[in-house]
């Protein structure tokens, strides 16, 4: 595996983890005009385009289905981390969800 082949999966691996922090009516227009232009990037860095230009039509579908792969790894590793912080630290582990909560706290109070 060379460079030519690694760049535009790289490129788009990093597209997709930098995509998970824009606006969610932006990311589809974002990760498109980015996915053609990473790939044309790619095509041209890596002198594919010398020998031919349908260089690009492998370079930016191979961005874009990287860019997904990647926005679908941070979204799952943030979704996950969360999920093991709740199963450590669970929401009813304090002494006053155990009790019943604030209300029930408050009930037993005397004034």
């Amino acid at each position: 595996m060379n460079i030519g082949e690694l760049l535009p999966i790289l490129s788009g691996l990093l597209l997709g983890s930098v995509l998970r922090w824009i606006r969610p009516s932006l990311r589809v227009r974002a990760g498109l005009t980015l996915s053609l232009t990473l790939g044309a990037v790619a095509t041209i860095a890596t002198g594919e385009f010398r020998s031919s230009w349908g260089f690009l039509l492998v370079d930016i579908p191979l961005v874009a289905a990287s860019a997904a792969v990647g926005f679908v790894i941070v979204h799952r590793l943030r979704f996950c981390r969360k999920a093991v912080l709740v199963s450590l630290f669970p929401p009813f582990s304090s002494p006053v969800a155990r009790e019943g909560g604030r209300h029930d706290r408050l009930q037993r109070q005397s004034f």
